[in-house]
């Protein structure tokens, strides 16, 4: 199983997609922000649940990080989940009321599954003020198998 971005021709944008022996699992589309060496870098740093099937990613956007997770069906297919919005959640921890010049947010490793089948996961957000400073918070996010994440 792999997972890699695909430039449509068509001219609408970039996609993730997952697939296996070829065929295509499931998709999301990669919002403009984010560029086409973005998701090759990105694409080197996917955290891999440790049941083998289920993945996140965190990629480098101009204007904030685009972050994924990919949960696997009972049919096969794949469910994709834009949890970006942890960044403003990660922020607000690290210190809403500074301005920062750079944000990037990425999956860190996958926690034990919680009792009701939701999974959960470590993000990390590191930010850099105005002045060079990093500041650095890493929160757990739990995700239930319909794709909704559980917010703080």
């Amino acid at each position: 199983m792999t997972v890699a971005s695909l430039d449509q021709s068509s001219g609408q944008g970039k996609r993730l997609v997952v697939l296996k022996d070829g065929k295509e699992l499931g998709s999301i589309d990669v919002p403009p922000r984010v560029s086409a060496k973005a998701l090759d870098e990105g694409l080197k740093g996917i955290v891999r649940h440790p049941n083998g099937i289920d993945l996140a990613a965190g990629f480098q956007g101009d204007k904030g990080s685009f972050v994924v997770v990919f949960l696997r069906n009972s049919s096969g297919t794949y469910l994709a989940v834009d949890i970006s919005q942890v960044e403003q959640r990660n922020g607000g921890v690290i210190g809403p009321s500074r301005r920062y010049r750079e944000i990037q947010t990425v999956p860190t490793e996958w926690l034990p599954d919680r009792g009701n089948g939701a999974v959960q996961l470590f993000l990390q957000t590191r930010a850099w003020d105005m002045n060079g400073r990093r500041y650095s918070a890493k929160e757990p996010l739990i995700i239930t198998r319909d794709g909704t994440p559980g917010w703080r």
